[in-house]
């Protein structure tokens, strides 16, 4: 028979009354703080389950985020665009205007100061930014979208310096969508062009002076024209002059962002010389 002393009683009751007193206070815990677990280890697999269902919430907060983000940035790329579609209308306007014949020059002055003042306001808005970042430069948030090209104080044209890649928001797990446009996709035009030449060329190897009877004459047998502000010399001493080639590579070669080539005309069998922008600045010519 085992004998039972007063002693292990009172240690029994005292373990016991410590047990209890720990439940109570897990309990009041629970209680006050809403949450059934105080330490991983009162229940490993139920803080597995906690932990896996914090990190869920925490990726679908963030695609909310994204979500929200990105529609943001389309309501603003659509404000913008709306003040870009005012802007075109006011110069398809006043371009209409201008080419009035009862407009003198002086008045089509003031049309071309406007026009430029609209262009400079399309520079604006292409370069807007969106919470400290350019709204229209594609991933490369942080470059400006367009660099101002001038000739003679007037905007000639723009280049694009963003991204062609558009921005990327994820919205799920594993899933991605574009979001907004770039300025390459919106202001962005073609680089201008111009032919020059009649039908009176039939061969691009034979002096201009030539073929046009002696018409261009020069004291000292040289002509000279501006393109996009550079000074190009060409010869007209007779036979022995330029030729729709020989003006092809003087351009070529003066650095003028222009690309010239000789282009054949089956309707009428002449050449021509056509002369491109390497980039979407207008071309400037100018005879002097």
């Amino acid at each position: 028979m085992i004998r039972i002393t007063n002693d292990y009683i009172n240690r029994t009751v005292i373990n016991n009354i410590k047990k209890s007193l720990v439940e109570l206070d897990r309990y009041n815990y629970q209680l006050s703080s809403g949450k059934q677990i105080q330490n991983p280890s009162d229940d490993p697999v139920a803080t597995i389950n906690i932990m896996d269902l914090k990190n869920s919430m925490a990726e679908l907060e963030q695609y909310v985020s994204n979500i929200e983000d990105g529609q943001n940035i389309l309501a603003t790329q659509d404000k913008v665009l709306d003040d870009v579609t005012q802007i075109i209308q006011r110069v398809r306007e006043i371009s209409l205007q201008g080419a009035n014949d009862t407009y003198n020059a002086e008045n089509k002055k003031l049309i071309a100061t406007e026009v430029n003042q609209l262009i400079e306001e399309l520079l604006q808005l292409a370069n807007t930014k969106y919470d400290g970042k350019y709204l229209f430069s594609g991933k490369d948030i942080y470059t400006e979208t367009n660099a101002r090209e001038e000739f003679e104080g007037q905007v000639t044209g723009v280049s694009y310096a963003g991204s062609e890649h558009n921005l990327i928001r994820e919205i799920e797990r594993k899933t991605t969508m574009e979001v907004g446009l770039t300025g390459d996709e919106i202001f962005q035009v073609n680089k201008p062009s111009l032919t020059m030449g009649d039908s009176v060329i039939t061969n691009p190897d034979t002096a201009l002076n030539t073929i046009y009877g002696g018409l261009i004459s020069s004291p000292d047998g040289k002509g000279y024209f501006k393109l996009n502000g550079r000074l190009i010399p060409y010869s007209v001493n007779g036979t022995d002059g330029d030729t729709l080639n020989d003006l092809k590579d003087r351009i070529n070669e003066a650095g003028a962002g222009v690309n010239a080539s000789i282009e054949f005309n089956a309707t009428d069998n002449s050449y021509k010389l056509k002369l491109t922008s390497t980039t979407s600045q207008s071309l400037w010519l100018e005879d002097t």
